[in-house]
């Protein structure tokens, strides 16, 4: 069997690459979720992401047109992922074909079969399955349920899952084909997370930060 590939995205809204880089110190790839960042805010994590000299990854809104352009002249050619969400069927394709070009590895967040197929006539390189375990945009089934359709109708391209992996359902969705799982909520609490040194809300459960609200 091939390698299973561990995709670690970093929380939204929190555009710090430190967890990125982290992850892929581990042998992860290091994600930092640019779907709700401004263009300055963009074009700066991506310099430090590229300052760094590690092989990361972006997400990005593939509806912000005008920002997925502008990232992908600017990403370096060293072959990072960029994870995009489904956009218009107009757009996805040019958005697609513009990053491979630069050398860089596209993968589709779909959480549904009709965004699985969005994703396949644009020609991307892999389909993140996001079940309703997930956050945020997610699917009306289960990331096992929805993984395997996609498993089912695409033979030839990778899926990965996102929403519910654990130590055991990681396993188990590799098992069933998956070519990895993407993680994000699960390693909030962990020391190079940002959520950490700001003092987020999340730090009361790890005993940290500010006391617990009664």
């Amino acid at each position: 069997m091939s390698r299973c590939q561990v995709i670690v995205v970093t929380p939204p809204r929190i555009h710090d690459p430190g967890l990125a880089f982290a992850a892929s110190r581990a042998g992860a790839v290091g994600v930092v979720d640019l779907t709700l960042a401004s263009s300055v805010e963009a074009q700066e994590c991506v310099e430090r992401l590229a300052a760094s000299g590690q092989l990361c990854g972006v997400k990005l809104d593939s509806d912000n047109r005008e920002l997925v352009a502008s990232l992908a002249k600017l990403l370096p050619d060293t072959g990072w992922l960029v994870i995009l969400t489904p956009g218009s069927a107009e757009s996805l394709p040019d958005q697609v074909r513009a990053l491979q070009r630069r050398g860089h590895r596209v993968l589709i967040e779909v959480t549904s079969p009709g965004e699985a197929a969005l994703g396949d006539e644009a020609s991307c390189d892999g389909l993140i399955a996001k079940g309703n375990e997930a956050g945020g945009r997610v699917s009306e089934e289960t990331t096992f349920v929805l993984m395997q359709r996609l498993l089912d109708r695409y033979d030839d391209t990778p899926v990965y899952a996102h929403g519910g992996i654990g130590l055991h359902s990681a396993a188990g969705c590799y098992a069933a084909g998956a070519s990895g799982f993407v993680v994000d909520s699960q390693i909030a609490l962990t020391r190079e997370s940002r959520w950490i040194r700001l003092g987020h809300p999340c730090d009361q459960v790890a005993g940290r930060g500010s006391r617990r609200p009664r």
